[in-house]
């Protein structure tokens, strides 16, 4: 089967039940057998065909999502509706002859809006204004289909090159890209899901061993601590015994020096004493 279609565009929608009502909708303009082609699924109605010549100048297709967005009920109330669409001299009447349902024409982010599929009206338009020849072939010998078809072309259309592409294809390019950045996204968050637990694991066995009075900073790499940017002054403080035992206890049991206790407990009272 076979179908020819234009780049989609604005078209301005009338409802002739309502003349005052005038919006603008995304607009693909084809031809017959683009139903067929495509495997576009009705809601109602039918698709073009030849076999109605009146088509060329009277009918047209539309969405499920432009029936809501015009009130007219169900796709089956919608067949035979009329509603006016732009051309070369001005406004159009047509008749609703088929209803599809929703699909997506732009990309997938986006949500699905009301949608016009409109047929040329001659052929000179579709020689003129038509972009791609949809074919859609099926499974099995597809280099000979593709030589057939070159074959074919060459015969009629012998002054334009052959060019053909694969819509799965073009599709899977165009949204591999966005795959790829979510793969390397969900990468990073497991990363720094398995950072983060690490981070726990060892904030609790740094409790516990400081609770069992074991000294962990063996754990821990000092080479390169430095003190924080602040002058200091050394002097001497005379501790009763039993102070310096308590201090040692301490000491032992948090695992780090008596001289690092002292400072903390120091540096505590002092910022109490100022916040009073």
């Amino acid at each position: 089967m076979t179908a020819r279609a234009r780049a989609a565009e604005p078209a301005l929608v009338s409802n002739l039940t309502a003349p005052s009502q005038v919006l603008q909708y995304p607009r693909l303009t084809v031809h017959d057998d683009f139903v067929e082609t495509f495997g576009m699924e009705l809601a109602a109605g039918r698709g073009y065909s030849r076999d109605f010549p009146a088509d060329t100048s009277e009918s047209v297709m539309i969405n499920i999502a432009l029936v809501r967005q015009l009130g007219w009920g169900t796709a089956e109330e919608t067949i035979g509706r009329p509603i006016s669409v732009p051309g070369p001299g001005g406004p159009r009447p047509r008749t609703v002859i088929g209803v599809s349902k929703d699909f997506h024409y732009a990309s997938l982010h986006q949500d699905i809006g009301p949608f016009v599929v409109e047929r040329y009206n001659s052929q000179q338009a579709t020689r003129f204004f038509g972009r791609y020849m949809a074919i859609r072939i099926g499974p099995g010998d597809v280099e000979g289909t593709l030589a057939f078809l070159e074959g074919l072309w060459e015969r009629y259309e012998s002054n334009r090159a052959f060019e053909y592409f694969f819509l799965d294809d073009e599709l899977d390019t165009l949204y591999k890209a966005e795959a790829t950045l979510g793969r390397v996204a969900t990468t990073f968050s497991i990363l720094a899901i398995l950072v983060a637990c690490l981070g726990v694991l060892c904030h609790n066995l740094w409790q516990e061993g400081s609770a069992e009075g074991r000294d962990v900073t063996k754990h821990l790499d000092l080479s390169k601590a430095r003190r924080p940017p602040k002058d200091q002054k050394r002097f001497n403080v005379d501790f009763p015994t039993w102070m310096v035992e308590s201090l040692d206890r301490e000491a032992a049991r948090v695992g780090v020096t008596r001289q690092s206790i002292i400072k903390v407990w120091l540096a505590e009272r002092l910022e109490q004493s100022t916040s009073e």
